[in-house]
């Protein structure tokens, strides 16, 4: 009889020969500007949380290897589809001049697990949170439809660094997630083995959806629009799902009620509209599919947690200090808030400094 290990192995040899993250130093090719790495996650943050070590056996990934130095970082396969450069249909909005696009800073974003007294009921308006710490980052009309797709419960968290012993999609590594799935969904292959993550259900998927989806209702008013897609290959958003979050350390998070991770990488509007030669990756969703307790997400959970997360892949960057707002910490009553609405109208009237 084969073991649980031995099957592991059988699943995971050849997976990943090899996991190129994007270099720190900037090619020659685009030295002109950096790109901008944000990431928000929602639950609770890890201070004051039991710890349990996330094992790391799952075989497979010995081979993983620093950046290459190439010019192309690595992943000069990945396009992203219908808003590369070369495609032009970005109109012609004008350009913000203070915008001096010379910092990479990756940022993170603790949420609170429970509604707390003294929080303010939302009174319907923009709430400034929404503009990230380098300003206004928005789609353009020229990128749309969006294309979403969301993995049949797929866990990227199954590739490991061996020099860390956890997985290369660990929380403090969220800056990099975007560089992760650019790999996979440029090897579809490697894609397609990823294992399915330990407690999901796949009415799991079926509440992303419509979490999702929820924000379809802004696609009449013209601000933006999006579908769902089948082909990785084809997404602009990609949703995966994990069991559990875990630190660089492979310590599980099991304590905190972080639901989800949201990383994008966005570039400035300058070189967007003058079609520079942009490094584009995939924008990356990561909702967890178990509570705290290890038991299934309830469906409602599932549903405001990935609608709360396509929030911020549409450009609301911080969170807003109304608990009644589906982009607080606390997600309101799970769906969009008049002030949540207020809001994505505000931004999407706005010139944007970055383009994801």
């Amino acid at each position: 009889m084969k073991t649980r290990q031995n099957c592991q192995e059988a699943l995971f040899k050849g997976l990943l020969g090899l996991i190129i993250l994007c270099s720190t130093s900037t090619p020659a090719a685009w030295a002109q500007f950096k790109s901008y790495s944000t990431s928000t996650q929602t639950g609770k943050t890890a201070t004051g949380s039991s710890y349990q070590q996330k094992g790391t056996g799952t075989g497979g990934f010995s081979s993983y290897q620093k950046p290459s130095q190439s010019a192309a970082g690595g992943f000069g396969t990945y396009q992203r589809p219908g808003g590369g450069a070369s495609s032009g249909g970005f109109g012609s909005q004008g350009v913000n001049p203070n915008f001096s696009g010379t910092r990479v800073n990756p940022q993170g974003f603790g949420h609170g697990q429970a509604r707390g007294a003294g929080h303010a009921v939302s009174p319907g308006g923009v709430y400034p949170e929404f503009k990230s710490a380098h300003g206004v980052i928005r789609w353009l009309p020229g990128q749309m439809p969006l294309h979403v797709w969301v993995s049949k419960g797929l866990a990227l968290d199954y590739i490991m660094d061996p020099k860390l012993g956890a997985p290369v999609a660990n929380v403090d590594n969220v800056g990099n997630w975007p560089d992760l799935v650019a790999q996979l969904v440029s090897n579809p292959a490697q894609l397609r083995k990823l294992p399915v993550a330990v407690g999901y259900d796949p009415a799991h998927r079926d509440a992303a959806i419509q979490g999702i989806g929820s924000w379809k209702r802004f696609s009449s008013e013209g601000l933006f629009n999006f579908d769902f897609v089948d082909d990785p290959g084809k997404a602009d958003i990609h949703v995966f799902f994990v069991n559990h979050f875990v630190n660089n350390l492979a310590m599980g998070l099991f304590a905190s009620d972080i639901r989800g991770y949201t990383a994008k990488r966005s570039f400035p509007y300058q070189a967007v509209i003058a079609k520079k030669k942009i490094a584009y990756r995939p924008v990356v969703i990561v909702l967890r599919c178990t509570d705290k307790s290890g038991n299934p997400m309830a469906l409602p959970k599932m549903q405001a947690a990935a609608a709360h997360e396509m929030g911020h892949a549409l450009g609301i960057e911080g969170h807003s200090p109304n608990s009644s707002d589906l982009m607080s910490i606390y997600y309101g009553n799970g769906t969009i808030s008049s002030g949540d609405a207020a809001t994505i109208r505000h931004l999407y009237s706005l010139t944007p400094d970055l383009v994801p």
